[in-house]
């Protein structure tokens, strides 16, 4: 479900659009954004992921999935090849944060984008909660939106996170801080394999750059240094063999085979990320002498 301030043109505009589209399925959750100016040329939907039953599903801590349909104003026709970034923010009493998010790319319905955010908390009240806006910005062009995030449901990990450690710092509203890693469940595991995805925080959580090898990074002194390489392992047994990893599109998705998961059981699988040579852990602390704060726990079940 969205927040949103409509003005009378924008609010005419959009109930017009959602009249010439009812042929387009039932989208009485979506909601349409004009942009911004200079020529505010477009209107942006925001249609929401399914579930596996097909209805409707509202954005959740870790992985969500949604879409955006994207059309010229003044002639409402699809706007294909279209070059769209994302940014979600969390607005908080204290602070302001991002999350991680993927590249946005046009599906192989025209004018229509495949996005994914990778959300870090939920929306909430109190002291500790806020809300999240995501930009959508096409060209000079805005659209914004208001999604209202909730906790998600079930016994698997969808999110864990290792820290730098002293080589690898970060500015924060309190000084410098260890540079978080963080890794979401990007996907259902399978008998043999997880797919993971990878992504860490810049100085003053304002970006979530992807970790691959090539990737650019910036350290709490705002200088850039270049990731030369990654390596990602997984075990369902640490005093066994770790599995390494796999990047084929050389972004932020990981996937991990050659494990061993049981079905209609829960699983555990340990995972330890290297960037540079340096090993990341729980603590930001060097491996202690019985090495459990060098890998983050999963748990995931099998149908």
């Amino acid at each position: 479900m969205m927040k949103q301030s409509w003005s009378i043109g924008n609010a005419v505009i959009g109930i017009l659009m959602l009249v010439m589209l009812s042929g387009c399925g039932t989208d009485t959750k979506t909601e349409y954004i004009q942009t911004s100016a200079p020529d505010s040329a477009y209107l942006v939907e925001y249609i929401p992921g399914t579930t596996t039953s097909g209805a409707m599903a509202n954005a959740t801590t870790g992985k969500t999935t949604f879409k955006l349909r994207v059309r010229h104003r003044s002639t409402y026709a699809a706007a294909t090849g279209l070059s769209i970034e994302m940014t979600p923010t969390m607005h908080m009493a204290t602070r302001d944060h991002g999350t991680p998010a993927d590249v946005v790319k046009e599906s192989a319905t025209p004018g229509t984008y495949d996005c994914t955010i990778y959300y870090l908390m939920a929306s909430g009240t109190g002291a500790m909660g806020g809300y999240w806006n995501l930009q959508v910005k096409i060209g000079s062009e805005t659209a914004v939106f208001y999604p209202s995030v909730s906790m998600a449901m079930g016994t698997d990990t969808i999110r864990a996170t290792l820290k730098g450690q002293n080589d690898d710092l970060i500015s924060s509203t309190t000084g410098t801080s260890f540079r978080s890693y963080y890794l979401f469940k990007d996907g259902d595991a399978t008998n043999t394999s997880i797919n993971l995805f990878l992504a860490s925080d810049g100085n003053l959580a304002q970006s979530y750059p992807m970790i691959y090898s090539g990737a650019t990074l910036t350290n709490y002194q705002n200088i850039a240094w270049t990731v030369s390489s990654v390596l990602v392992e997984a075990t369902t047994d640490t005093s066994s063999s770790w599995q390494s990893g796999t990047n084929a599109a050389s972004d932020g998705h990981w996937l991990v085979s050659g494990l061993s998961l049981t079905s209609a059981q829960t699983n555990t699988v340990y995972v330890r990320v290297t960037v540079n040579g340096s090993a990341k852990t729980t603590d930001g602390m060097v491996s202690n002498v019985s090495g459990t704060n060098t890998y983050a726990t999963f748990t995931t079940t099998l149908p």
